[in-house]
């Protein structure tokens, strides 16, 4: 009895989750949907009507990328691919693409740090002068994601 109080005492000082129950990753995909640009850099009340979500190429989580499709697709108008945009969605100058009208594009890239630990990188580009980068570390408490770390957002 002894062994086994020192034994999860020691996982417990280390930050190990001895949660058995499986992550549920459509409560991530929820999160996810909050580091879209209308709530990390535009103002309070900005609505966009559609989304660029190119899945990752390295797809290190599926499960994840097919609830944040599922919840995307549930609040804009989704393209999973830049060659789906209709042209009267972009503002192009000199040939260069320089900005979406009315939608953005968003990605995402996983990193499983531990069984209930992933990192999360987030960017998005609304257009030259309005795009974002950050990450996001969340870890799964057995019935919710916490963020853990966070880093600054860099902004342009």
């Amino acid at each position: 009895m002894k062994r086994l109080l020192i034994v999860i005492l020691f996982f417990s000082m280390i930050g190990c989750d001895s949660s058995s129950e499986k992550p549920d990753y459509s409560l991530l995909a929820e999160q996810v949907l909050k580091n879209t640009p209308e709530y990390t850099h535009f103002e309070p009340g900005t609505t966009f009507s559609w989304c660029l979500f190119e899945p990752p190429e390295q797809d290190n989580l599926p499960q994840l990328t097919k609830a944040v499709i599922t919840n995307l697709s549930e609040k804009y108008k989704l393209y999973l691919s830049k060659t789906e945009i209709p042209d009267i969605l972009k503002t192009v100058r000199n040939g260069e693409l320089t900005a979406y009208k009315n939608g953005f594009s968003f990605r995402i890239r996983v990193e499983i740090l531990s069984q209930h630990k992933i990192k999360i990188h987030y960017s998005d580009w609304v257009g030259n002068l309005a795009a974002s980068l950050h990450f996001k570390v969340y870890k799964w408490t057995g019935k919710s994601w916490k963020i853990i770390e966070k880093s600054r957002m860099l902004v342009s």
